[in-house]
């Protein structure tokens, strides 16, 4: 029934196994009644129910009802309907009606649902002017551009 092992199977047991993880199609979810203090950086799709204090950098972003971030998020795609305070830069952004966003927003698309609280500006940005959404950028060359824009959105004291 059972066999004895040549050398060579003995050889193919020693040898490391490696296994290549594919992001797969499936968000990574943080519950409600999760905290993280720190940076959150995903190259997928992130559902967020729990409070995260830091910063978060993901290809999509959808923030629940119940959902918190304080710092800055950078997404290609952002669904609100929780809390932010920070700052929102994204391609495509949508508040929805139990949104509530203290600080301002960079988009390139925006739609807003009746309700929905913003405390900051809307800053419009074009693909010329759009360096954070999904490059790796520093924090300082999205400020730096946050403040161009603004500058630039501002009426001339002529």
């Amino acid at each position: 029934m059972f066999t004895r092992s040549s050398k060579v199977d003995k050889k193919k047991a020693d040898t490391p196994i490696t296994i290549c993880r594919e992001v797969s199609g499936a968000p990574s979810i943080i519950s409600v009644g999760v905290h993280i203090m720190g940076d959150l950086d995903s190259p997928g799709e992130l559902q967020l129910d729990g409070i995260i204090h830091g910063n978060v950098r993901c290809s999509a972003l959808i923030l629940g009802e119940s959902g918190e971030v304080e710092g800055q998020i950078v997404a290609d795609s952002i669904t609100i309907r929780g809390r932010v305070e920070g700052e929102l830069t994204g391609n495509t952004i949508r508040l929805e009606k139990s949104a509530n966003v203290i600080g301002n927003i960079l988009h390139q698309t925006i739609s807003i649902e009746a309700g929905a609280r913003i405390r900051g500006k809307l800053i419009h940005m074009d693909d010329s002017q759009h360096p954070c959404a999904l490059k790796s950028v520093s924090e300082s060359e999205c400020a730096d551009n946050a403040q161009y824009a603004t500058r630039k959105l501002e009426p001339s004291s002529h």
